[in-house]
């Protein structure tokens, strides 16, 4: 061996021993209940609530780990309002002894956050009585993640006079990222409004409070029906203020794009259009009978207002079909099955399109044309956020279905402003989801109600053959 050889090895062994003793204390350090109370403490003096850490540790290849991080609603109970595998920091330790933090990389593996619509009471609750300004003082350096929501931080009240206290070191973050997250979103009456799965982030900040990067969602849940897919753009953070210039996703094998700003008062913007959006794939997503249904939507929506409060909402909508192939809502439906009239079964419109008006928690719905080779509906009127359909609709139809249905249409009709058509006008309420109209009613002249399958049933009811009656048994002759 070289005479060298062994002091080296020594020294290594020393210097790796002196390593391995470090790693060790660090943990012993971390995993301490006092450090682990700090550390509750300071997430939840961030974040607003309660928090909760299952682990602490420190490892030379990925830092300082807190595993089984929990932010619990204060005052309901149930899942967690943020929960997530792990968080892992990769720390510069040269810069703590020039008295400030410096975090490489910020981690967060397999995040999870619930959102909660609180119902606004109708009485804003009494004003607080002012405090004055030197009994409190501002908390910095806040995680990046739970700032993501806003909510009131608690203050910490500043020490008594004559204590000494420790100027907190500064906080520098320089990267940070999400992997696998995931983010529901409820109403203020518990229904499920919004789920996003398999959510990916990588962000840089740009000064305090300032980040932005690039984002990638995997799959979405729109009320339980619609179900857009690869989600991906960027966004602006600043002091609570967001923005998405150029969300884009897969929508029914179509292209949902879409501009949002969100606001750090709760108020919004967005405009979103649509392109090639599958009728079929849009409809068996929903959960509807899609068979025969082909075609494609196309459509924009402008809208904005201030979240949760939808009287404030104010926008405008255009929709239109093409190569349109679908079944008609009931009511269209059972006239054809009157008339025996297929393209009524059956629509393949040649052009359909609508233009609404959205205030005052209504839609209004400006203009709706649905147009087959032989036949139009065209319609106005109000739809509230509610449900409940205030319609004005007329049904026109040309000479050619006229004769197809052998007179029956006729003594009702008026000459219409589209050469060649004469029309019917007719009204649709109800709700979106169970409409009503008096069509079948002025179509034959008589008051039928809205319940119209029995009297369906009986007209197209086919003639049933009479039963024969038994041979009667021949009487027995009496015996001679």
């Amino acid at each position: 061996m070289h005479p060298i050889a062994k002091p080296l090895l020594i020294a290594l062994g020393g210097l790796f021993l002196l390593w391995a003793g470090a790693v060790l204390l660090a943990n012993i350090y971390l995993q301490s209940g006092a450090v682990q109370e700090r550390l509750r403490d300071a997430i939840s003096r961030q974040a607003g609530m309660p928090a909760k850490i299952r682990q602490t540790y420190y490892t030379p290849w990925s830092g300082v780990t807190l595993s089984g991080i929990a932010l619990l609603h204060a005052e309901t109970v149930g899942n967690p309002f943020f929960e997530a595998k792990s968080l892992k920091a990769s720390v510069v330790f040269s810069d703590l002894l020039k008295g400030r933090i410096t975090v490489r990389h910020i981690s967060l593996e397999s995040p999870a956050i619930e959102i909660r619509q609180v119902a606004q009471s109708p009485t804003p609750p009494p004003a607080a009585e002012p405090v004055p300004d030197d009994t409190f003082e501002a908390v910095e350096g806040p995680l990046p993640g739970p700032e993501l929501v806003q909510t009131e931080i608690p203050p910490r009240a500043k020490p008594v006079q004559g204590e000494k206290s420790a100027e907190a070191p500064r906080i520098v973050v320089e990267a940070f990222r999400v992997d696998n997250g995931r983010a529901v979103f409820f109403d203020s009456k518990g229904a499920k409004t919004l789920e996003l799965d398999g959510i990916f982030v990588d962000a840089k900040p740009e000064g305090d409070h300032r980040f932005s990067g690039n984002y990638r969602i995997e799959r979405g849940v729109v009320w339980n029906s619609l179900r857009p897919r690869a989600f991906a753009g960027r966004f602006e953070w600043d002091h609570g203020r967001l923005s998405l210039p150029d969300l884009r996703a897969d929508l029914a094998g179509g292209q949902l794009t879409a501009q949002v700003e969100w606001q750090p008062d709760q108020t919004f913007a967005a405009a979103t259009s649509l392109e090639a959006v599958s009728l079929k794939t849009l409809a068996t997503d929903a959960g509807l009978e899609a068979d025969g249904t082909q075609g494609q939507l196309f459509g924009r929506l402008v809208l904005g207002g201030t979240a949760g409060q939808p009287a404030s909402f104010a926008g405008s909508a255009e929709a239109s079909l093409l190569e349109a192939r679908m079944e008609p809502i009931e009511l269209i439906r059972q006239l054809g099955e009157l008339l025996r009239v297929d393209e009524l079964r059956m629509l393949e419109l040649k052009a359909a399109e609508a233009a609404f008006t959205i205030r005052d928690e209504k839609v209004l719905v400006d203009r709706l044309l649905l147009a087959s080779e032989n036949f139009m509906i065209d319609a106005s009127g109000e739809t509230a956020f509610t449900g409940a359909l205030d319609l004005d609709a007329r049904l026109h139809v040309n000479e050619k279905m006229r004769r197809d249905t052998r007179g029956l249409i006729g003594k009702n009709f008026q000459p219409s402003e589209t050469e060649g058509y004469t029309h019917l006008p007719f009204s649709v309420t109800g709700t979106l989801a169970r409409p009503k109209s008096d069509l079948l009613d002025k179509f034959v002249g008589l008051k039928i109600g809205q319940d119209v399958g029995g009297l369906l049933k009986n007209l197209l009811r086919m003639p049933q053959k009479q039963k024969a009656k038994p041979a009667p048994e021949p009487e027995e002759s009496p015996e001679p």
